[in-house]
């Protein structure tokens, strides 16, 4: 079974909730929790799979402790790692709606990552220019962490 590593940022309300149900839903697995800001780059070693759950900043801006964590991240510590990704947003910034996801999937998509989970956005309407072939949500209700953690299950036992 992969050893899974869950990389968040614990500063926001709905990011917290939508880890503690990740965590609870996902209890049975070898599953670490990792909050940004406490830990290094070089963690992702030990993983197979990695979970990156990041809030989204009013227009579309990256929170302070992804930003940094980001900065550093490089091929060797993605290259080859599957990742899924959650994000939350604010549906009143429609144009900009979960674009901090777009951010971390580039990033580990152009380091050799492969992102796992995908999902079309059923019942959302999205005007961004960022089309993100992962889970959007305006608030991760438990029915939508429900079906992200059914979208990624398949890759937890490779």
């Amino acid at each position: 079974m992969s050893k899974m590593g869950l990389f968040y940022t614990g500063s926001y309300t709905n990011v917290a909730e939508s880890v503690q149900e990740i965590q609870k839903r996902l209890s049975c697995l070898d599953l670490d929790m990792q909050v940004v800001h406490n830990c290094l780059q070089k963690s992702l070693f030990k993983y197979d799979l990695l979970l990156f759950g990041i809030p989204n900043w009013c227009d579309g801006v990256v929170e302070d402790d992804w930003n940094s964590y980001l900065e550093n991240l490089t091929e060797e510590h993605l290259f080859n790692k599957s990742v899924a990704i959650f994000g939350l947003g604010e549906e009143e910034y429609c144009e900009s709606f979960v674009d901090a996801m777009q951010t971390i999937y580039s990033k580990v998509s152009r380091h050799g990552s492969v992102i796992v989970g995908t999902w079309p956005p059923k019942g959302y309407s999205k005007n961004s220019v960022h089309r993100v072939p992962i889970h959007e949500s305006k608030k991760a209700s438990w029915n939508q962490v429900n079906e992200w953690i059914e979208s990624v299950t398949p890759y937890f036992s490779k």
